[in-house]
C-alpha cells in the first residue's frame, strides 16, 4: 500500500479561518490516505515550535504557500518557509503549490513561476462561491499528490547495487591444486545476450529493459493524437522525462508525424537575453531538422513582435501544403523560466497555437 504523501501547510495565522476552511476540503483526501497534512497548530505543548516547524517543512513532499498581503508581509513566512520550500522544489525534492487566497499584487515573486491555484490564479475570497474555488484547490492538489506518490514510488524501486567482491587478503590466497580446477560455468548465448550495462545518464533507448514505464504514458500517446495537442511533462531531474519523451516521439513517427527535437542545454547563454534572437534561432532550429533552408531574419519584420513573425514563418515555411502533421519536442525546457519575459512570451506562443488549433 502506498504511503500517503506530506503536505506542509505554509500560511500567515492572519488567514487561519481560511485555512481551516481548506483542510476541511482536504479531508477526503485524507480519509482515503492520499496525504497527510501538517500545520504549526499541531505543535504540542513544550515543544520547540521553530525545530518542528523546520523539521516537518524538510520532511514534506507537498507544500502549500497559502498566498495573501499577510503572508507577503510575514518575514517568517517570506523569508524563511517560502525560501526553503523554493529551493526544496528547485531541487526536486518537494512540489510547491501557491495558493491564492485573498488578491495581492504577487508579481515578480519567486514563486510566480509555479503553477497556482484556485483556476487562473483568482483568489478564493472574489470567488462567488467559496466552496467552489477550494474544490477546485482540492482538485489541483489530489493531482499533484498522485503525481508526487508515482515519483516517490519510483525512487524507492531504484536501490544502489550491493558489493559482489572484496580484496583477498594475503592469507586467503593458495595455489589451487589441479583437483580443484573445475572450469567454469559457460552461460549460453540466450543468456548472455539478456544482460546489457547501460549508461545512466541522460534518456534510455527504446528497447532499455531498465526504463520504467510511466502512469501517463498511454494518456501522452492519445494526446499526441490530438490537433494542435500541447503536452508539458514535468517532474524532477533524472526522473525520466526525456526517456518518456523519446517514447512520444516513436509513437509520433509510427502515426507518420514529423518530428523535431530541440534540446535548451545546447542553445546558447546569449539567446535568451534577446528574445528575437530566441526566436529566430527556434524556428531556423524546426526548419534545419526538416530540410527547410530559408533564412528566417529576410522572414522577420520589426514592425510585429517576435511571436507574429514565428507564427507566419511556421505557417508558410513549415506547415503550409505539408500533409503529415509536425511534433516539436523541447527538452530542458525549464531552462525558460529563468527568464521572466521570454518566459512570458514563448510560453504565451505555445499556448496560443494550442488553443488556435
Amino acid at each position: 500500500m502506498e504511503e500517503p504523501v506530506n503536505v506542509f501547510f505554509s500560511y500567515s495565522h492572519k488567514d487561519e479561518r481560511l485555512r481551516d476552511r481548506l483542510a476541511v476540503h482536504l479531508s477526503m483526501l485524507q480519509q482515503q490516505k492520499v496525504i497527510k497534512s501538517w500545520h504549526d497548530r499541531k505543535i504540542s505543548a513544550g515543544t520547540e515550535w521553530a525545530q518542528a516547524i523546520d523539521d516537518n517543512l524538510d520532511a514534506a513532499d507537498i507544500i502549500l504557500l497559502l498566498i495573501s498581503a499577510d503572508f507577503l508581509a510575514s518575514s517568517y513566512c517570506y523569508e524563511i518557509e517560502m525560501q526553503r520550500a523554493i529551493a526544496r522544489h528547485e531541487a526536486g525534492d518537494a512540489r510547491v503549490i501557491p495558493i491564492i487566497l485573498k488578491p495581492v499584487d504577487w508579481s515578480g515573486a519567486p514563486f510566480g513561476k509555479l503553477q497556482a491555484f484556485p483556476k487562473n490564479a483568482k483568489a478564493v475570497t472574489t470567488w462567488s462561491n467559496r466552496d467552489e474555488a477550494f474544490t477546485n484547490v482540492a482538485q489541483g492538489i489530489r493531482q499533484a499528490a498522485q503525481e508526487m506518490s508515482e515519483v516517490l514510488r519510483q525512487r524507492r524501486t531504484v536501490e544502489p547495487l550491493p558489493e559482489t567482491h572484496s580484496d583477498p587478503s594475503p592469507d586467503s590466497i593458495s595455489d589451487p591444486s589441479p583437483d580443484s580446477i573445475s572450469e567454469p560455468p559457460q552461460a549460453n548465448q540466450a543468456e548472455r545476450n539478456e544482460v546489457s550495462y547501460e549508461n545512466p545518464e541522460g534518456s534510455m533507448g527504446i528497447d532499455s529493459g531498465f526504463y520504467i514505464h510511466s502512469p501517463y504514458e498511454e494518456r501522452c500517446y492519445e494526446e499526441i493524437k490530438k490537433e494542435g495537442a500541447l503536452i508539458r511533462i514535468k517532474s524532477p531531474r533524472n526522473m525520466g522525462k526525456s526517456s518518456l519523451m523519446v517514447r512520444v516521439l516513436a509513437q509520433a513517427k509510427q502515426l507518420g508525424y514529423r518530428t523535431v527535437t530541440l534540446n535548451l542545454d545546447l542553445a546558447n547563454q546569449k539567446l535568451f537575453d534577446d528574445l528575437d534572437k530566441y526566436m529566430q534561432w527556434f524556428c531556423a532550429s524546426v526548419g534545419k531538422q526538416l530540410g527547410v533552408r530559408v533564412k528566417v531574419e529576410d522572414d522577420w519584420d520589426e514592425i510585429f513582435g517576435a511571436n507574429d513573425n514565428s507564427t507566419d514563418y511556421f505557417e508558410k515555411h513549415l506547415l503550409e501544403g505539408a500533409e503529415q502533421p509536425l511534433v516539436v519536442a523541447i527538452d530542458n525546457f525549464d531552462r525558460v523560466f529563468k527568464y521572466p519575459d521570454l518566459e512570458t512570451d514563448f510560453c504565451g506562443l505555445l499556448r496560443g497555437w494550442h488553443e488556435r488549433s
